[in-house]
């Protein structure tokens, strides 16, 4: 779900983190190919996607902050990547 302005959260159930990097990864192909129009115009679509493990050891707080900090190595990295944090 939406957890900021344009920062959307998901849990995805993956048995390792190469996993979760894999799906993230997919998603983000995924939404490259979406084009939608405005104004006349082809939009291009792009995603960063920040990725952290939230084991049954690690609190929920220190996974959100792990993605986060791993979205904005994303961005920093030229945007439209998967970071893991």
């Amino acid at each position: 779900g939406r957890i900021g302005c344009d920062r959307f959260g998901a849990i995805v159930p993956a048995p390792t983190e190469e996993t979760a990097l894999a799906i993230a990864e997919a998603l983000r192909r995924e939404i490259e190919t979406i084009s939608p129009r405005a104004g006349g115009r082809r939009l291009a679509l792009t995603a960063s996607i920040g990725v952290t493990r939230l084991a049954g050891d690690l609190a929920f707080a220190g996974a959100m902050t792990r993605a986060e900090t791993a979205l904005r190595m994303a961005k920093a990295g030229g945007r439209n990547r998967v970071r893991l944090g």
